[in-house]
């Protein structure tokens, strides 16, 4: 989605205070490695527990490994009610109202600078790089795996190694490595 946006969407993604995200890139995320972090994640203590000691993951590292902005503004959501007609307004744009993905967000790629746009842009970096729309119960993990293997591939050394110098935000060192 990103490869697709026009200098217009751009422009509002940076000040929006999204810039870094625009050259982020992530042609796979490998199966079994990332499996192996989840099996690592300590979900009580927010961490990921090595042999030598803990990972503890904070609000700054989401900053610092995707280049997502943080700071001590607060979101204040209002009431249902008061945003129902821009959910429906939203909401019109798919046939499907029940199978609204993040794939059939990203066709919507190439389009004018709208509210739509907006909300589709945070709605895809949402699910893809902060999280997932899954809240059951049964599943402990429902962050982005994709911060976590980049989080662990950014702090782990294998016997002091190390492979790409340190960059913030982090993806960024490991861009074209293979």
């Amino acid at each position: 989605m990103l490869y697709c946006l026009t200098e217009e969407q751009k422009q509002w993604v940076r000040h929006s205070g999204f810039g870094e995200v625009l050259d982020f890139e992530l042609e796979m995320l490998p199966g079994p490695f990332a499996y192996n972090i989840l099996q690592i994640f300590e979900h009580n203590s927010v961490s990921l527990r090595l042999s030598n000691g803990e990972i503890n993951i904070r609000e700054e590292d989401v900053s610092d490994v995707l280049g997502l902005p943080h700071g001590r503004e607060s979101i204040m959501l209002g009431e249902n009610d008061e945003y129902q007609g821009r959910v429906n307004e939203w909401l019109s744009q798919f046939s499907n109202k029940e199978q609204i993905t993040t794939f059939k967000v990203q066709q919507m790629k190439g389009h004018e600078l709208t509210e739509n746009f907006k909300l589709n842009f945070l709605i895809v970096l949402s699910n893809v790089l902060v999280g997932t729309w899954n809240r059951s119960a049964s599943v402990f993990f429902n962050g982005s795996l994709i911060f976590l293997t980049l989080l662990y591939v950014d702090r782990v050394r294998h016997k002091g190694i190390k492979l790409v110098e340190r960059q913030t935000p982090s993806y960024k060192g490991w861009i074209g490595i293979s």
